[in-house]
């Protein structure tokens, strides 16, 4: 359900404008340099928060590989893994809210995967074939073997800061911004064991 949008000329508050009038409910800016995505902004509207995110290790679709099948237009299932701290569970609920209820019977996933403090994402669909064996009695239970394929793209995010207000917006609370110069004894997303 999402449309994408070359930015051009266009001013940012013309553009949250435009999405506040066609009830959008989340603006994602990617930023590129020389071609290569290495910045992502996360706008939930009418009124926040915003989360702004670092990019790496960007290898998009068409530079996987191998060929990524078709990509399903179903809903996907989200994966959310070691986001377990209260910064954490924050992030995981800004990047929820960028995708509506999965189908029941898709067999498509989104991860979110949480090593310290770097969120990997990857993106996959996966087939299933039922078998069972020549020599296997036709009545017993049959076997599924499941096929796992990456649709991509595939690239690392680092969170840097959270706002809460609009992209739009001046003045606005800071509820969250990353410190790299303080020692930090532990990551911010998940607990460490």
């Amino acid at each position: 359900g999402s449309q994408r949008l070359n930015r051009g000329n266009y001013v940012m508050t013309d553009l949250m404008d435009m999405a506040r009038k066609h009830d959008v409910t989340d603006v994602v800016v990617v930023h590129e340099h020389r071609g290569k995505p290495d910045g992502m902004i996360v706008s939930h509207l009418p009124h926040g928060p915003t989360a702004y995110f670092g990019l790496r290790d960007v290898i998009l679709r068409h530079d996987l590989p191998d060929r990524p099948p078709k990509v399903s237009e179903a809903r996907p299932h989200l994966i959310f893994h070691e986001f377990d701290t209260k910064l954490g569970r924050r992030v995981k609920s800004i990047l929820q809210a960028l995708f509506p209820v999965a189908a029941p019977l898709c067999k498509r996933a989104m991860t979110f995967a949480n090593v310290n403090d770097s969120i990997h994402f990857r993106h996959h669909v996966w087939s299933s074939e039922s078998t069972h064996g020549e020599d296997e009695d036709p009545s017993a239970k049959k076997k599924e073997e499941l096929a796992l394929l990456e649709c991509g793209p595939r690239f690392t995010m680092n969170i840097y800061r959270i706002e809460l207000g609009t992209l739009d917006m001046k003045d606005v609370t800071t509820e969250w911004v990353l410190r790299p110069h303080f020692n930090k004894q532990r990551t911010a997303l998940a607990t460490s064991n």
